[in-house]
């Protein structure tokens, strides 16, 4: 009778803990931290398999940053059987250990500064089952596989987003690093295939990330022999021996070779005293408080207290002794390489970073990584270069057609812990692929950062550098300013020739929408957009005493940064240079192209390889350009034939500076002022308007302002806080010194180098009429090799064109105005015609 007594116990526990699971909490505070914790948190169950017998464990984490539109990671940690609590609290998480002698207290948890929760939300999944706290209620369950566990954790992010409905549209990465390095690609391809056999609506899944991946352990480990010949951690004869004897084949030896194994032995001898995971570290008693290691201890007392359990809600009696790497975990290993899934992730074109994070983890070493990167023969699309971090190398990358980028950390090791701000840093600029207002990943590759110049490096000058969407390794690099002086670049590439543009609607206190044009020149050019003078923008400068930025001193920032930028981007310094902007830019770029030339000469190699420049209305001398106007104003009917013939009789063809004694010639400028004071001068054929109605052109320069000043975007941008004020499209009480009267000289002496030149006006500008820049461009006394003539776009007069034996091309934009807004389709059609050396 006794007998059915333990088989009810066993029932009653089932039922509770069935009772139990599947659930989710919000915690507010964790033993050891002092207070409310600075972030969201949930942990909970996701029943999984059979019945949902499995019960996964998950913490979740929301992005600190703006955790409706930042990506969405599920971290898996290694082992098998290492809870993903060790990325929380060790690697990548907002929370870590303060590492001292455990004195039988709850272990202290202090905030980190390197936690990717800064900008995208965390899942740290304890898998495969058994693993942290997950478990399983079939104690006759299967011993879990690794193509079992990638089946399972594509069936817990399901049912995960159809609890939380809210992240479905958000950018989804499976990330991990060590043995999940050999799930991870299988997972992305159950969730890949799972989009297209079931379930509306699908994850968006975007790539993967890991970190110094099992990919095939055989390799993995016979790269280990050359590595520590590397790093001097055997001698040459000894490698030189193991490569003849064993060749290259160290893990897996015929019994028979006898030689090969002596030598392996004394590679072991030798390799012995190492501390594999970060062979810089000295290798020591996990016991002792000193010893790197110590910190792992600190997890395991925190939590098996049964404080800590009931803050994260583990079901009672679920879970004995917590380990963070349980390695009694049986799992079947059937994935021999993850290689195969690594290419049929690269064809459907998933994004990849892998972290090769440590040059100096000899558990997988990078050797080995690199060389099945290598195996799945991609042509490379961003060659090995350093990358950087506040002017020093911290690693080396190169990026392949398969959007697969590899990184070292330089001095780091197996796992994220060993160089935590260098390997956040990293995961930050990589996947950082979404702005605040554009629905969905950008379609381009965009950078943005700041590069110091002046003295001591004071003036942080702001830029955004977009890569040509065509061919970027031999596509032309263009700098493009902005005009004013004071307004920032972003004009350019929001408003004139960049992929992005906003939709045009009243704003009603939400973020702006950004849309994708169709006239970029990033189509076919790389374009760096750059706030300067310093103040412009998001520039700014460290010392409150520096001296007004002046024409002459900015363009020779300008040059100062444009080798500090192709130095740290030096796959660009074989590709054709240009300079080129609009508006007052006009008489900045000139001087601008003659300091880049005197300093080819003085700066010696690799030299920047100027071609030439580009200038749309461009501002070139105020007195002619203005005095322009006058008859301007006559060609397009906007003042009579006898005002016109009485101003250039009376005031000599001189309208700005006009003697005070001359009253004629005053009066009748008073009568011009009053003919054209209804006139919208940057474009003389759209109505002058209130710019706060969305009905007027002038209304989209608003929506800038909006975007720019908002701090989720500030945050996507990566703007260093509080370097900015109020950001200003326009910044009009930005001084500046304006020592440059005139750029006709420089035109001159460009011309005399050879340089290229293409300068169009539209013809309905009257800021800076064509007229104006047509008498100019006759003063360089240049003969024409090709005469004027109209320019054409499907059949139909675009503008008028000619050409100088200067190599400087002269066009209208028929309709346009001051800037290339107005008619972005004919400017960008008349611009990729001129780079590419077809005629107009």
């Amino acid at each position: 009778m006794g007998s059915w007594i333990p088989k009810l116990l066993l029932l009653q526990l089932v039922l509770l803990l069935t009772k139990l699971a599947d659930s989710s909490s919000i915690i507010k505070y964790l033993p050891g931290f002092e207070g409310p914790l600075p972030f969201e948190l949930e942990t909970g169950y996701i029943g999984v398999g059979d019945e949902d017998e499995d019960q996964m464990f998950y913490y979740f984490i929301k992005s600190e940053s703006n955790p409706e539109e930042d990506p969405l990671l599920v971290w898996l940690s290694g082992g098998p059987g290492c809870s993903s609590f060790t990325g929380l609290v060790y690697e990548n998480g907002p929370l870590g250990f303060k590492v001292k002698a455990y004195n039988g207290s709850i272990p202290t948890l202090v905030s980190t500064t390197y936690s990717w929760t800064k900008v995208a939300n965390i899942i740290y999944l304890d898998q495969p089952v058994g693993a942290g706290f997950s478990y399983s209620r079939n104690p006759f369950a299967d011993r879990p596989s690794d193509t079992g566990s990638a089946k399972l954790v594509n069936e817990f992010v399901r049912k995960w987003l159809a609890k939380h409905p809210d992240y479905f549209s958000n950018p989804f990465y499976v990330t991990g690093n060590s043995y999940s390095g050999k799930v991870i690609p299988a997972i992305v391809q159950e969730i890949s295939n799972g989009n297209y056999i079931c379930c509306k609506p699908q994850i968006n899944l975007q790539g993967y990330v890991i970190g110094n991946p099992v990919a095939y352990y055989d390799h993995d480990k016979d790269s280990r022999i050359p590595f520590a010949h590397g790093v001097a951690l055997i001698s040459d004869e000894l490698f030189e021996s193991l490569k003849r004897s064993c060749g290259g084949s160290y893990s897996i030896v015929d019994p028979l070779n006898t030689e090969c194994l002596k030598l392996i032995e004394d590679y072991h001898k030798c390799v012995s005293g190492i501390y594999q995971e970060l062979i810089l570290k000295p290798k020591c008693e996990t016991t002792s408080p000193d010893c790197y290691t110590y910190r792992y201890l600190l997890s395991i007392y925190w939590a098996n207290n049964e404080i800590v359990r009931r803050a994260l809600k583990v079901v009672e009696g679920s879970k004995g002794k917590w380990e963070r790497c349980d390695l009694s975990v049986r799992s079947n290993q059937d994935i021999k390489s993850s290689i195969p899934y690594h290419m049929n992730n690269s064809i459907k074109g998933y994004r990849s970073l892998v972290i090769s994070s440590g040059d100096h983890d000899m558990t997988i070493p990078f050797l080995g990584t690199q060389a099945w990167i290598r195996s799945l023969n991609y042509s490379i699309t961003e060659k090995w270069r350093p990358w950087m971090i506040l002017d020093q190398v911290a690693g080396y990358t190169k990026t392949y057609a398969n959007k697969m980028t590899l990184a070292t950390v330089k001095g780091g090791g197996h796992t994220l812990e060993y160089k935590p701000e260098e390997n956040s840093i990293l995961f930050k600029s990589s996947i950082i692929k979404y702005l605040p207002g554009f629905e969905g990943p950008l379609p381009f590759e965009l950078e943005t950062g700041y590069i110091g110049v002046g003295e001591e490096d004071e003036d942080q000058m702001f830029y955004y550098f977009i890569k040509s969407e065509s061919n970027p390794e031999t596509d032309p690099l263009l700098l493009w300013l902005s005009g004013g002086p004071g307004c920032s670049s972003f004009t350019g590439l929001i408003y004139e020739n960049g992929p992005l543009g906003f939709k045009v609607e009243a704003y009603n206190g939400s973020i702006p929408t950004l849309v994708s044009t169709t006239y970029s020149w990033t189509k076919v050019a790389n374009i760096i957009y750059l706030d300067q003078p310093v103040g412009t923008g998001f520039s700014y400068s460290r010392n409150p005493l520096a001296d007004i930025p002046s024409d002459t001193g900015s363009a020779k920032r300008v040059d100062e940064f444009l080798r500090k930028w192709l130095t740290k981007h030096p796959e660009y310094f074989s590709n054709p240079f240009y300079a080129g902007g609009n508006s007052y830019s006009g008489k900045m770029v000139p001087v601008i192209v003659q300091e880049i030339s005197n300093g080819n000469c003085i700066y010696g190699k690799p030299q920047i390889r100027l071609q030439g420049y580009v200038l749309g209305s461009p501002v070139t001398d105020y007195d002619l350009d203005r005095n322009s106007r006058i008859q301007f104003a006559h060609g397009m009917a906007l003042i009579s034939n006898e005002l016109y013939e009485s101003m250039k009789r009376t005031c000599g063809g001189n309208y700005i500076f006009v003697d005070p004694l001359n009253t004629e010639c005053l009066e009748l400028i008073k009568d011009y002022d009053n003919c054209v004071s209804g006139i919208y001068e940057n474009l003389i054929l759209v109505p002058k308007c209130d710019l706060t109605s969305p009905d007027c052109h002038s209304y989209r320069s608003m929506l800038s302002d909006y975007w720019a000043n908002n701090e989720s975007v500030r945050r996507a941008l990566k703007v260093v806080e509080g370097t900015t004020g109020r950001w200003e499209r326009c910044k009009w009480t930005l001084q500046n010194n304006k020592d440059i009267k005139s750029s006709i000289p420089y035109h001159k002496k460009n011309s005399i180098q050879g340089y290229r030149s293409l300068i169009f006006s539209g013809d309905h500008d009257m800021l800076t009429p064509y007229v104006g820049t047509q008498d100019w461009i006759r003063s360089l006394n240049y003969s024409i090799i090709d005469k004027w003539r109209p320019w054409m776009i499907l059949d139909q007069v675009a503008g008028y064109t000619t050409t100088y034996a200067n190599k400087m091309t002269f066009a209208t934009v028929k309709g346009g105005g001051h800037t290339l807004d107005y008619k972005p389709d004919e400017n960008s059609i008349l611009f990729k015609r001129w780079i590419s050396g077809q005629p107009l």
